[in-house]
């Protein structure tokens, strides 16, 4: 079980406080949503796994990259159906 849902099953799903702690983001390309920031290379396609995924603290501290906004990612690549 995923550590969200667990909150979510202890009855703490209302504290804002408790989902950033496990919130990722991702910097996103405004006129490009295919494209997502790293900083070792810049814009990077979201097919590799160059791009950089930040925490909610990271995203609070740091400046964007011009053309760039915050998404929170969602990783699927350990989900099964």
């Amino acid at each position: 079980m995923s550590l969200l849902k667990e909150i979510e099953k202890h009855g703490l799903a209302d504290c804002e406080f408790n989902r950033n702690l496990i919130s990722k983001f991702v910097i996103e390309n405004t006129f490009d949503n295919e494209l997502l920031w790293s900083n070792d290379f810049g814009w990077v396609s979201q097919d590799g796994n160059s791009f950089d995924i930040f925490s909610f603290q990271e995203m609070q501290n740091l400046n964007l990259p011009i053309e760039g906004s915050w998404v929170e990612f969602i990783d699927f690549s350990n989900t099964t159906i």
